[in-house]
Order: structure tokens, then sequence, then C-alpha cells
């Protein structure tokens, strides 16, 4: 068992003696309060997981206290007991930040599944906080992420560069920024740059900069990304994308870290940590000329493969209960779950666009259920995506990350009625990408319908 921390608040000495000995009793270390303040201060000096606490209570309301707890714990989750008059006062909580309400008079196994609920999520996130208390979640349920963070554990501090490979939504930016917050440069920038959404044409001058009238509308001298990551980590997403020609000024950068700006005779020497990611395959792209070898090899110093979401379906429920966690505190919706078929026909699904397409998903899912009818507390299986079919993209095996690409993206425009912005939207990539990439398979919405 997750060695969980309970500390139960209630002014009832009946009701609390019997909610920790019950507790006890299931192997849970409890500390018990029959004043809110003497437990808010317990909390101060201690590390608890979860506190209990009665709703109302003479020197302190349950929901002052979890106004307080939210304050100043960032990682304590609350389940608040109610009596049913109270009810409102309790949905009222959730949305401030309470994990669960319980009903009076208390049933222990309501509470007790209440509890293991958050002991699931608490057992699969992996936490790194961060100093404006906002937080990197990464579930890692299955031996494949759990790989990944090992790796990442190894690489973190070193000042490697780093080239993360995955398809497209898996996630590729929030390891790269888990790296940058678990390495030395952690107090310095971390700036993201697509290299895929500028222009060829301007992608020079925004990483590295450009002098007043360098060219026609340099109206003002500008820094580059480059220059404004000095000594912290810049991450250079679909790194591919990069034009070759630009290829050999950013390789005077991986070589000795000499930044030129456009216009300027002075170099600029930057300290920074380059992390690069691409959901194609470098070394294939080698071959066709489409990209340095030299720059290859200097970024492939340690590489990280962040595995589809179809390959790790151990993560898929968590991720699924996390995004409900967020969305329903988002949207206020007085939400429980998922129905089983819901949850069901989420499991059959390939997830083409990843865990950036799973987070739609559900996303829409918590808009569109009213939550004000009894018989519709939980998501249910017409609040999905109409486009999620139970029939998986079929991906051959022995072939490459570009041939993956073109059919994720073909069967997709499929199943949205070739709409390339609902395509886009469920692929997390702009509509220009699905023009660009069509054009370069020569091949026209037209023809992809009368060939299907």
């Amino acid at each position: 068992m997750y060695d969980l921390k309970l500390c139960i608040v209630e002014d009832d000495i009946n009701a609390l003696n019997s909610l920790k000995e019950l507790l006890s009793m299931d192997g849970y270390s409890v500390f018990a309060f029959d004043n809110p303040l003497e437990a808010f201060q317990f909390l101060k000096n201690n590390e608890i997981d979860i506190v209990i606490s009665d709703i109302k209570m003479p020197e302190m309301s349950g929901i002052k206290l979890l106004e307080k707890i939210k304050d100043n714990f960032h990682d304590i989750d609350v389940i608040l007991m109610t009596a049913f008059g109270d009810v409102n006062n309790a949905v009222e909580a959730v949305k401030k930040g309470a994990s669960d309400y319980i009903l009076k008079p208390i049933n222990y196994d309501e509470l007790l599944q209440s509890i293991k609920k958050i002991e699931e999520i608490r057992k699969l996130k992996y936490i790194v906080n961060l100093e404006n208390k906002d937080e990197i979640e990464i579930i890692a349920n299955s031996p494949l992420m759990k790989e990944v963070l090992k790796q990442i554990e190894y690489i973190a501090p070193t000042d490697s560069t780093v080239l993360i490979e995955g398809e497209t939504g898996v996630g590729k930016e929030l390891i790269a920024r888990l790296i940058h917050k678990k390495s030395k440069r952690k107090n310095n920038q971390f700036i993201p740059v697509n290299c895929a959404a500028i222009p060829k044409d301007l992608l020079e001058a925004e990483l590295f900069g450009f002098e007043k009238g360098s060219f026609t509308g340099a109206t003002k001298q500008r820094k580059g990304k480059f220059i404004l990551a000095d000594k912290g980590t810049i991450f250079l997403d679909e790194i591919s994308e990069m034009d070759i020609d630009l290829q050999a000024k950013f390789l005077r950068v991986l070589e000795d870290g000499v930044i030129e700006k456009i216009g300027s005779e002075t170099p600029f020497k930057s300290d920074v940590r380059i992390i690069a990611a691409t959901n194609k395959n470098l070394e294939e792209l080698v071959k066709q000329n489409k990209f340095r070898p030299d720059i290859y090899f200097r970024l492939n110093v340690c590489k990280i493969k962040i595995p589809p979401l179809r390959e790790r379906k151990e993560d898929l429920e968590p991720l699924i209960k996390y995004f409900l966690k967020i969305f329903i505190k988002k949207y206020e919706k007085n939400i429980k779950g998922i129905t089983e078929n819901a949850l069901k026909k989420l499991k059959n699904y390939s997830f083409p666009g990843n865990i950036r397409e799973l987070k739609h998903i559900i996303e829409r899912a918590v808009i569109t259920t009213n939550s004000h009818f009894i018989e519709e507390k939980n998501i249910l299986l017409s609040n999905l995506n109409e486009n999620i079919s139970d029939e998986n993209i079929k991906i051959p095996y022995n072939i490459t990350l570009k041939e993956v690409e073109k059919i994720i993206i073909l069967e997709t425009l499929k199943k949205n009625n070739y709409n390339k912005r609902k395509t886009a939207e469920v692929l997390g990539i702009s509509v220009r990408k699905i023009e660009l990439k069509l054009k370069e398979w020569g091949l026209t919405l037209n023809q992809i319908k009368y060939s299907a």
C-alpha cells in the first residue's frame, strides 16, 4: 500500500474516534483533531496527504480550512464531510479545490472508495514543483514511461544536448521542461521555439536576432531566442523543419556557442543548453540530404524516445481521471466520473493525436455534459467526440516515422470527413502543416476522397 498519511478534523469526538479507528485498521497513518485551528498548525510541521474534514465546526468551517490549506499547502487533497442540507456548500468547495465530499451519516465504504481514488492518482503522478506553484505532472504507470523518467534522472543534471523523439501530441515539450526544471539551469529561462510554426525566412531572425536596418522592416534592434536563453535552456521543437541553409549557422552554435545577429559583425558567446525534438526520423532525413549529419550527431548525444499513447495503455485511465479533474474544476461541473461504456470506447481508440487529442476529447466531454440532471452526473458515451471510432488506425510494422505520419494524417482526415480544421485540432497541428504535407505528398483532398 502507498503509505498515505491522513488527518481527520471533526468536532464530534465519537465520530472522530470511530473514523480514526476504522482507517487505522485499514493500514493508514491517521492523525485526529477535534479543533480545526490545531489541525492547521499540525499541517505546518508535518507531511500529510489527505485532510478529511467536517464542514460545520465552531472554531473554523471546513470551507475556510480548505481555503487555508489550498493557500499554504500545494499537495494536500481535501475530502469534506457534510450533512445533506449543506450539499450546495460542498459542491462549492469542490470548485474551490476539494477532491471530494461525503454525505453524513458517513458510509465508511464510500469514504474508503474516495480515499482510494486519491491514492491511485497520487501513486501515478510524477510531480515536480515549479517556483510559481505550477507543476509538471507526468502520468507514468506504464513501464515505457517509467523508463523515460529514469532516463531524465540521469540526463537532466548534465549539460549535454538532448534529442527527444516522438509522435505529435506525446508531450515532448513537457519532457523538455521537466529536464530543465531538474537541471542546474532551472532558475534561468526555458525558451521554446517551434521551428515548423515560423516561416523559414523569419526563423533565422527569431533565433539569432538582428540589428536595426539589417533588412527591410528591421526598424529596431532585436535579441534572438539564443541570446534571451543565455544561462538557460532553449527547446527547438520540430527541428527537422529547420531549413538546410540555416542549419549551417546553427551548427556553429552547437560547436562553440557563438551567436551571430543578422547585420552584426560582433559575435555573441551564449551559454545555452539545447534540447531538440522531432516527430520524424532524422536518420532518414540525413540519408536524403535534408538534414546535416554533423548536426544530427551533435544533437543525438542523449536521446529520449517518448512512446505513443497506444503503447502505454496503463496510463490511459489515470490520464482520463487527471484531465477530468482539471476540466470539472475549470468549467465548474458537478460530474462524478465517466460511465463504463464511455471508458470502454476510449480504451478501444488508438489516439492518433496522442495525449493532446485525449485532453481535447475530455474537455469537450466535460463541456457537453449537463451535470444539473441526476442521470447525467457521469460523462456518457454520447458526450464523447462523434469521430472516435472503435476501429484503430492500422499501422504496419517496419515502416518509417515519415510513413506513419502520412497514414495518421490521411486516416484522421477521413475520420473527420476531410475537414482540415477538425483534423488539425485532433492532431494538435496547424491547418498550414496539413496543407504543406498534402503538397509534399502530391495529394489534394479530392484525390484522397475518391481513393478512399
